[in-house]
């Protein structure tokens, strides 16, 4: 099991130079750690987004593996966090291409897309 101190982590080693440019001014850990957390998965998110916006589809599929990894031996906080940030924003990172939407859809592990199609049905989206 990743504990919510271990996912941060992960995500900030995995993903450190994205994450310094992205937060220019954030070194290490937060003082509240539980909080760093909710802040870690903020950050995969954008770059999520970002890689996506500028056809990045390395970088995105990277940031869906660390995710499912997260998501597959994570805490529950660590799932909750995962499905109510990341994957809840999966309709601020799908592109408005057609061919790159249907890419993208075949990136994102299927149990994701199930999850994000639960939400916006749940969400009446």
């Amino acid at each position: 099991m990743i504990s919510r101190y271990e996912a941060s982590q992960m995500i900030d080693s995995e993903l450190r130079y994205k994450v310094s440019c992205l937060n220019s001014n954030r070194t290490g850990l937060n003082v509240d750690v539980s909080f760093d957390l909710y802040r870690s998965v903020h950050d995969l998110t954008e770059i999520a987004k970002k890689a996506a916006t500028d056809h990045d589809f390395i970088l995105l599929k990277q940031c869906f593996a660390i995710a499912e990894k997260l998501y597959n031996n994570g805490e529950r906080l660590v799932k909750d966090v995962l499905e109510n940030s990341f994957i809840y924003s999966f309709s601020r990172i799908v592109p408005a291409d057609k061919m790159e939407e249907c890419f993208f859809k075949a990136m994102v592990p299927k149990y994701f897309y199930s999850i994000y199609l639960n939400q916006m049905m749940a969400s009446n989206i």
